[in-house]
């Protein structure tokens, strides 16, 4: 019942929200956004705004994001702020409900109680409707980083590196979260001696693909549990 409620005040304020979108409303993060799409749609320098505000608000009133975003929201600026911040809100908040859907998708061992409390956490945590209020680029970005872990789990190294770096893209952090080579053995498919060496502060060799591929004993392999 809970998570009925919750879902039901999120789609509520999501359409108040979406219906009385104005310029006001926009003044943060997604103007900075439009700005820098106007300039790489205009073939212009996107951080013109970023070089002459520096040492005052730069990080808060300039376009401060790789080139690649203002590439992909450039066709939008022909609509005006207003259509392109509702255009960009639908995305947002898709990409906030698949991320959620994935989450699920990529944790088959929740029970339902689990879930259901996953849920009802989703669509009561302020920072999402913080987000959703100024049209950020974080629920995108966690749907990326979803996908990362997702197609990781099923062993598509390339797939999961075109997520990651599409994340990249859109903002630079999560080039930090790529796993090194010593923390390989965090995936599922590694032998039970790695997991066992790992435990016990070794050095990890046996992470090497020579150490064998098998789950460890008493787990589950995400990978074929979908």
């Amino acid at each position: 019942m809970l998570v009925v409620i919750a879902v039901g005040y999120y789609l509520t304020w999501s359409v108040v929200q979406w219906v009385t979108l104005t310029p006001a409303a926009l003044r943060f993060d997604f103007v900075n956004y439009f700005g820098g799409a106007q300039a790489a749609a205009h073939g212009t320098d996107i951080y013109a705004d970023f070089k002459q505000s520096w040492g005052t608000q730069s990080w808060v009133v300039a376009y401060i994001y790789p080139p690649f975003f203002a590439l992909l929201l450039a066709p939008l600026t022909s609509l005006g702020l207003v259509a392109a911040a509702r255009i960009w809100l639908l995305v947002v908040h898709a990409a906030f409900l698949v991320a959620l859907a994935l989450i699920l998708r990529i944790h088959p061992e929740l029970s339902r109680s689990g879930r259901r409390l996953l849920l009802l956490a989703s669509f009561t945590f302020m920072p999402v409707y913080l987000n959703l209020k100024f049209q950020q680029v974080a629920t995108v970005w966690l749907l990326l980083l979803s996908a990362t872990l997702w197609a990781a789990l099923r062993r598509r190294a390339g797939l999961s590196g075109i997520f990651i770096a599409a994340a990249a893209s859109l903002k630079v952090s999560p080039i930090f979260l790529m796993p090194s080579p010593e923390a390989r053995c965090w995936l599922p498919s590694r032998s039970s001696r790695c997991w066992r060496r790992q435990a016990a502060g070794n050095s990890s060799p046996s992470c090497s693909p020579a150490s064998g591929w098998g789950p460890p004993t008493g787990t589950t392999d995400r990978s074929t549990a979908w």
